[in-house]
């Protein structure tokens, strides 16, 4: 068995095992969902701001529930090339009080 000195167990190792990934609405019926014998999942709420995960030993006794907060760190977007809306209208104003001047001068 993979136990140490004190009796108790190894502490398992996530390397090569897939994960499962469950989306739910929120954390509160996560019970409902069975894991299996030396399996984990990852739950993850509907706001994509935290997970949750669970998990069994080999022998199917559960481990310890680990949580974490999600904060997203995507920087912002880079100008694109297209111009907004708000930069068309302000053209667009521009663009009528130049032609506003110069029919002025045609008169």
């Amino acid at each position: 068995m993979n136990q140490n000195n004190y009796g108790q167990p190894m502490p398992m190792q996530m390397q090569g095992r897939p994960l499962q990934v469950m989306l739910v609405p929120d954390f509160n019926n996560i019970d409902a969902f069975s894991i299996n014998p030396g399996t984990s999942m990852l739950f993850l709420n509907e706001g994509m701001t935290e997970f949750k995960m669970r998990s069994r030993d080999p022998n199917g006794f559960p481990g310890q529930e680990r949580t974490w907060t999600l904060k997203e760190t995507t920087p912002p977007s880079a100008k694109t090339g297209f111009a907004t809306r708000e930069e068309m209208d302000a053209m667009n104003n521009k663009m009528d009080k130049i032609l506003s001047i110069l029919s002025e001068f045609t008169k």
